[in-house]
């Protein structure tokens, strides 16, 4: 043994090793990473101890553990699909409940043909949408004793008021153009016309009063609309016509009956 090592002469075998090893920690202890590590520095010692390996193995600077990359959470987006869905299937249901051209189909109907497709905050979204698209009219029932509570139940909320009937023209129908009008399109009879404004005087309900005029022209609905003194915005389409006609007649006619009989129970 070299002279000035601490390890006196004549000490057995066993015992020098394990001065060897304490002397060798004590001159580079290992980091706190890899006196950490399982197997760190005591498995140095086990491997290497007596075979003049410590000391490099020590000398070598541990590698720390690199980071684990942590996969940030998807946060889920709001899908349009369902409301896009849902118009669709109710574009199919008005088609199927319509019983001819130009007629109005009530909400509750189309809420129990469509079923439990969607969820009821889904279908009102889409009618507030089909809404506003050219042809599609959303009405309410102006006589509101005359609704159940099926269609109350079944009415969507449009601004503030209750809507109770739907009307749709075709999709792929443009809406009439005011020039369209001065083509000649075929007018009604008089007789016709005079029959016609009857039935609005005398509808029990706004349902009633549309299913009247389904199926006329816009040229026709105009002639309607100067019978019974309405006035008919220029270039409208026949939806917007037909729930003009019927909100100035049937409607007012019916709003006037509720106040009168109100008025007549105090």
């Amino acid at each position: 043994m070299p002279v000035g090592t601490p390890i006196a002469k004549g000490m057995k075998p066993r015992a020098a090793e394990k001065m060897a090893k304490a002397a060798a920690v004590k001159a580079h202890p290992p980091g706190p990473a890899a006196a950490r590590r399982p197997g760190g520095a005591a498995a140095l010692f086990a491997a290497g101890a007596g075979k003049g390996r410590i000391h490099a193995a020590m000398a070598r600077p541990m590698k720390p553990a690199a980071p684990t990359a942590v996969k940030a959470a998807e946060v889920p987006r709001r899908s349009t699909g369902g409301v896009e869905a849902a118009k669709v299937d109710i574009r199919a249901a008005f088609a199927r409940l319509q019983p001819q051209p130009g007629a109005w189909v009530s909400l509750a109907r189309l809420r129990d043909d469509l079923g439990d497709r969607h969820d009821r905050r889904t279908v009102d979204e889409a009618l507030r949408k089909l809404g506003r698209e050219p042809g599609v009219v959303l009405a309410p029932e102006a006589n509101q004793k005359t609704l159940d509570a099926r269609s109350r139940a079944a009415a969507v909320i449009i601004g503030d008021q209750p809507k109770h009937s739907i009307m749709m023209q075709p999709a792929a129908a443009p809406a009439p153009k005011a020039r369209d009008i001065m083509r000649g399109a075929k007018t009604l009879d008089p007789g016709r016309v005079s029959d016609l404004a009857a039935r609005l005087r005398s509808a029990d309900s706004m349902t009633e009063a549309r299913n009247a005029l389904s199926g006329l022209t816009v040229v026709q609905l105009r002639q309607i609309a100067t019978a019974v003194g309405t006035t008919v915005p220029s270039g409208a389409a026949k939806a917007r016509i037909v729930s003009t006609i019927v909100e100035q007649t049937t409607g007012r006619r019916l709003d006037a009956a509720a106040i009168a009989r109100m008025a007549a129970r105090r």
